[in-house]
């Protein structure tokens, strides 16, 4: 899965290939999730946590969602030894970007 993003330090456009299951459930049509179990859903401060857990790869992770509007707002990866957070703000999807918004090489990203 490529993920492109607004770099707010950098002032510039980026991707980045993100080889997880559960990220690649969130930027795709859900279709088969089979491999997915949905262990929980939470609500805490106008906000839902829903807690996956991905059975090919042993991930776990909460999506972070607000409920009025709904939008994901956050990401939380938990390895066994490991947690990766992220945060979202103002996500767009499917926005096409021109390569000419980006400041450095971005061919590797392509398959032409």
């Amino acid at each position: 899965t490529t993920i492109s993003y607004y770099d707010k330090e950098l002032e510039e456009y980026s991707y980045t290939i993100v080889n997880n299951p559960i990220i690649g459930l969130l930027s795709s049509d859900i279709k088969n999730i089979s491999t997915i179990d949905f262990i929980n859903i939470d609500t805490v401060n106008n906000q839902k946590i829903v807690t996956l857990h991905d059975k090919k790869s042993d991930l776990y992770a909460e999506v972070i969602f607000n409920t009025d509007p709904i939008t994901i707002v956050g990401l939380n990866i938990l390895n066994p030894d490991s947690k990766t957070s992220i945060q979202f703000y103002n996500i767009s999807s499917n926005i096409p970007i021109d390569k000419r918004e980006f400041k450095h090489d971005i061919s590797h990203y392509y398959l032409e």
